[in-house]
């Protein structure tokens, strides 16, 4: 017979020969004998064998015996080389024992499709190998497993699956239906992925059959019901289950001993079982342990629910739960935590236990007061206190720790405690370090502790709607800050030393009662976004025109008579500076009668409203404002525009109502893109026919004027859909008016005809 030889030896050149030995000795009868160890000489090779039985099952056990006509002084490793090569024995390697000549070990063959011999021959450098065969029957998937699966797909109406592709095939195909993953040798189902995919029904009982399923993921489903056998699903590590119908859990779920994650989130469980508490989590290098039981109906927990100490993360928002057991704080390497929307009324005492908590959210309940040791947290990170019914903080609330990571991946470290009653903070606020965001609107603050400013790290801060009507000095200390939002408070004035604050960019100030801005203001030079809206402002700091870097500037609702000289700086930058430019400008309902000289060097306006002031004439280079697409000069003294506004042909809203106006320039029939023109309420006797270009107009209001004559070329205008000219002195209409064939509304009531209305 062929017998094969193989050289794998360190101290030899590794080659490969085929003996034919023809009379070889059965090696079954070959007996083992204690021997003294010897050393080998070089050429005086050992010879290798190997008795294997006549028939084994493919994947299961058999064993095998290796001899070697003579002990080693020390143990050496064989290789077992199978034939064909395609398939795969286990294990490999093979520990022959000093001063041993036989060992016996269980081998496994993997990769089998059909009933064939293997060859196996241990080898070992230069050494004589003897090899022995075996038959292998080809293992096949059990049918324990596959009546499982149909079963599944039976019991969930698998007819109407959004994918479905070779399920129910012929044995053997089990494997390759969708959403089912084996093992490396397709004998055992291993994970199930059927994630939305129109699963409607109940998870059968034989479900337990598969237990050899890691990983179950069946999220956002129409599943009704767990069946009693699910809790034997022991090699069971990850369970997706969310967004289903759940209503009740198996009572023996906490048999689950394996798990990873569980995700029973989006749910209608209104209960957990008893054995709950039973679940055994474990860690592994891929995922911390979770536990995800969100926006379900809980309304309690188990008095021991805090037995679950390895989890990781735990989600319990969006339920009705008013209380916390008091095992909660056995949770000793819980990292997150959300209880946001629910009923919380308090925390237990052993809630400041969970020292390893990093992110806490608990926002949406109806908490008045927090535990005293709330300031044992010393490794927080994301802290969620908004929208419940805070009065104070503890006292030594400023405690907490945000511990600095500059460069973390994902470390955005923030403070809400917004939509509270906070009356005040205590004195140790001052100490929290590292935050980049700090929330603090919605709540009756009517003043900060004096070192507030020692926050310095703070990047976004948020006072509005308080009652506020001062700010600390140490304002000027926030030298990273660049969101700072101030409105709605009863401030009066800002520290002198605001403009300090180097890095804003965005200063919400509206709706307060700033009479004046302190000189440092005109240094806040990164600014991009301010709002002064609604305040009592007379006049702004003569250096106000440093402020480059504003895209979008509200002084609306003040009572500004001038802006200062500079003002057109605004826009100064040069065009290689890649600064931003003034996009946005509001100075409606002040007290202004003219604007500044030199008002066309802000050219990279798109949005102008001055209405609502006493200016009388409009700068007759208005036009040379080609990036202007809003301009509202409504409720003002003007008796002219100028003819070039029809160069602004980007415009497509103008507003030019309660004016003084006789007469509109031919020139806006330019402005193609105008699709909203009111010039309402003036003195206009007569319209330019130029309009009838305008052939994006939608909405026209000549209302309330002095116009004589109907203006039919209008109809010219297809797009167009409303057209107010009521209130005029038109005396007739004729049937001309049948070509507005587009128009949604038409007013011509108060005119001196008969009959007109809408």
């Amino acid at each position: 017979m062929i017998i094969a030889l193989l050289i794998l030896g360190t101290t030899h050149v590794c080659q490969a020969r085929v003996l034919n030995i023809p009379d070889s000795p059965d090696l079954r009868a070959y007996k083992s004998t204690a021997l003294t160890p010897v050393e080998i000489d070089e050429f005086d090779f050992p010879v290798l064998s190997i008795i294997l039985p006549d028939t084994a099952n493919e994947s299961e056990t058999f064993q095998g015996i290796i001899r070697i006509d003579q002990p080693l002084f020390f143990g050496s490793f064989f290789q077992l080389m199978v034939n064909p090569a395609n398939v795969v024995i286990e294990p490999e390697f093979i520990l022959m024992p000093a001063g041993l000549t036989e060992t016996t070990c269980d081998l496994a063959i993997h990769g089998v499709d059909i009933t064939q011999t293997i060859s196996i021959t241990p080898a070992e450098g230069s050494w004589t190998s003897y090899s022995d065969t075996i038959e292998i029957i080809p293992a096949m998937f059990p049918e324990s497993e596959r009546q499982a699966l149909i079963d599944l797909y039976n019991s969930t109406d698998g007819s109407h699956w959004n994918r479905s592709d070779n399920w129910l095939g012929e044995r053997g195909t089990e494997c390759s239906w969708s959403g089912v993953i084996c093992d490396d040798y397709n004998l055992h189902v291993t994970y199930i992925v059927l994630e939305n995919n129109n699963l409607n029904g109940e998870i059968p009982d034989t479900i337990s059959n598969l237990q050899n399923l890691s990983e179950l993921i069946l999220t956002n489903n129409q599943l009704r019901r767990l069946p009693e056998s699910f809790g034997n699903l022991q090699n069971l590590s990850l369970l997706e289950l969310s967004v289903n119908q759940l209503r009740t859990l198996p009572e023996n779920f906490g048999n689950l001993q394996n798990l990873v994650g569980v995700n029973l989130s989006d749910n209608q469980l209104r209960r957990l079982p008893e054995s709950f508490t039973n679940l055994h989590f474990s860690e592994n290098p891929y995922h911390f342990p979770s536990l995800d039981l969100s926006n379900n109906q809980l309304s309690s927990l188990p008095d021991n629910f805090g037995n679950f100490q390895i989890l990781h993360s735990l989600y319990l928002s969006d339920n009705q739960l008013s209380n916390l057991p008091d095992s909660f704080g056995s949770f000793q390497i819980l990292r997150e935590l959300d209880l946001s929307n629910n009923q919380l009324t308090h925390l237990p005492e052993s809630f400041g236990d969970l020292l390893n908590l990093s992110n806490i959210y608990l926002s949406n309940n109806q908490l008045s007061s927090l535990p005293e040791n709330f300031s044992n947290f010393q490794n927080l990170d994301k802290v969620d206190l908004s929208d419940n019914q805070l009065r104070s903080l503890p006292e030594h609330f400023g405690n907490i720790r945000f511990p600095n990571k500059p460069g973390f991946i994902g470390h955005y470290p923030f403070l809400d405690l917004s939509n509270n009653q906070l009356i005040s903070l205590p004195d140790s606020f001052g100490n929290i370090q590292y935050i980049d965001k700090l929330y603090l609107s919605n709540n009756q603050l009517e003043s900060l502790p004096e070192n507030f400013g020692n926050i310095q790290q703070l990047k976004v801060l948020h006072l509005s709607n308080n009652q506020l009507s001062s700010l600390v000095d140490s304002f000027e200390n926030f030298q990273y800050m660049t969101y700072l939002h101030l409105d709605h408070n009863q401030l009066v004035s800002l520290p002198a030393n605001f403009g300090g604050i180097r890095s804003l960019q965005v200063l919400m100030l509206h709706n307060n009662q700033l009479n004046r801005l302190p000189d440092s203001f005109g240094t806040l030079q990164d600014l991009s976004n301010l709002n002064l809206y609604n305040n009592k402002l007379s006049g702004l700091p003569e250096n106000f025109g440093n402020l480059q870097n504003l895209e979008k500037l509200i002084l609306s609702n003040n009572q500004l008579i001038k802006l200062p000289e500079n003002f057109t700086e605004l826009d100064k930058a040069d065009e290689g500076q890649n600064k931003s430019k003034l996009d946005y400008l509001d100075l409606s309902i002040n007290q202004l009668e003219n604007l500044p000289q030199n008002f066309e060097r802000l050219k990279y306006i798109s949005y102008l409203d001055i209405s609502a002031n006493h200016i009388k004439n409009i700068p007759s280079n208005i036009g040379d404002l080609p990036k202007l697409t809003c301009f509202s000069i409504a409720n003002n003294d003007i008796e002219i525009i100028p003819e070039s506004i029809g160069k602004c042909t980007n415009v497509s809203t103008l507003n030019l109502s309660y004016n003084h106006l006789k007469i509109i320039p031919s020139s806006l029939g330019n402005l193609k893109r105008l699709q909203y023109f009111d010039t309402s309420n003036n003195k206009i006797e007569e319209l330019p026919e130029t309009l009838k270009y305008l052939s994006n107009l939608q909405t026209i209001d000549l209302s309330n004027n002095e116009i004589q004559a109907f203006p039919y070329y209008l109809s010219h205008i297809k797009n167009l859909q409303e057209l107010y000219l009521s209130d005029n002195n038109i005396g007739e209409i004729n049937d001309d008016i049948q070509d507005f064939t587009h128009l949604v509304k038409l007013n011509l009531s108060g005119n001196s005809f008969l009959g007109g209305g809408e």
